[in-house]
């Protein structure tokens, strides 16, 4: 039987996180383009609209057609490319962890060949060796039977998650914090009544409320719950405790944690990339040393 760091690395599994990527990177084009128009615009508009007042309806409008906008189009598309990714690295989790695909939780089929393949090449355009996808998973978790192997690897997924929620969540609270103050400076400085500071600052500005406050409790949700899974794995990983439970025990443990992972990815809006890789280094050293810890203390 394959061991999990010689699976993760066959060409197949690449071509999966590939593809994943690149469906990944679709949703947060997507995204980018949501947070761009519904923050920094609606900010402008909202500048333009308190300092010339024939402006103020059409900011109005602005601010409710862009509100439908982002529930009805830029919600929808982003959460059909994170779907099809969360699927496509599902597939990639079972076939490395050597679990059965849950046709409850993940739908019946696994994802199409052809789509698999196609965003595959695209991402294979930005990196033709498919350098940074190897070794997904720490490679001494070979030293491990594959029941204890796939928990470690499967804690390694719940860390970063929720670092980076958390830190994303942080600055979405900030970004709203720094445009409520220029809000109320700007309607105290124009001297506004209560009809003009709705329609020139609270209608323009209702899509950057939305989009923070539904993107911040949905990222504290998502690290609430990634912490939740962490320190779950972290009372099963008692060496006393764990060598006592038997193999399809420890299976049936892990198939639970991947079915609240995979609900995790395909429910939780994106995060930069750019947030990703300014911390990612270090992250992947933390979560490499939790690894061989927890690996030495069960060796």
């Amino acid at each position: 039987m394959k061991m999990i760091n010689e699976t993760q690395n066959e060409q197949r599994q690449l071509e999966l996180l590939a593809a994943q990527r690149q469906l990944y990177s679709e949703a947060k084009k997507i995204h980018v383009l949501n947070m761009i128009l519904a923050v920094p615009v609606s900010v402008a508009v909202f500048m333009l609209a308190a300092f010339l007042p024939d402006f103020q309806t059409y900011a109005a409008y602005w601010g409710i057609a862009m509100t439908f906008a982002e529930f009805l189009l830029f919600n929808r598309f982003e959460d059909a490319f994170r779907l099809r990714a969360a699927n496509i690295q599902e597939d990639f989790d079972c076939h490395v962890l050597q679990m059965d695909w849950n046709a409850v939780a993940c739908g019946h089929s696994r994802p199409p060949q052809e789509e698999i393949v196609k965003y595959a090449d695209k991402y294979k355009n930005k990196e033709p060796d498919f350098a940074s996808l190897k070794n997904w998973y720490p490679v001494r978790a070979d030293l491990l039977p594959i029941h204890f192997g796939r928990i470690i690897c499967q804690r390694t997924n719940v860390t970063w998650e929720a670092k980076n929620r958390q830190r994303y969540a942080l600055g979405i609270a900030v970004l709203l914090a720094l445009v409520t103050g220029l809000a109320l400076g700007v309607g105290l400085g124009q001297q506004m009544n209560l009809q003009s500071f709705f329609v020139s600052v609270i209608a323009p500005l209702l899509p950057a409320y939305v989009w923070g406050v539904r993107h911040y409790r949905l990222n504290r949700e998502a690290a609430a719950n990634m912490d939740r899974l962490r320190d779950l794995i972290d009372d099963l990983w008692q060496a006393d405790f764990l060598k006592k439970q038997s193999a399809a025990k420890l299976m049936e443990t892990a198939r639970n944690l991947q079915d609240e992972i995979y609900d995790h990815r395909r429910s939780t809006p994106s995060v930069f990339d750019r947030l990703y890789r300014k911390f990612q280094r270090g992250d992947n050293d933390d979560m490499n040393n939790i690894a061989n810890r927890m690996i030495d203390e069960l060796l």
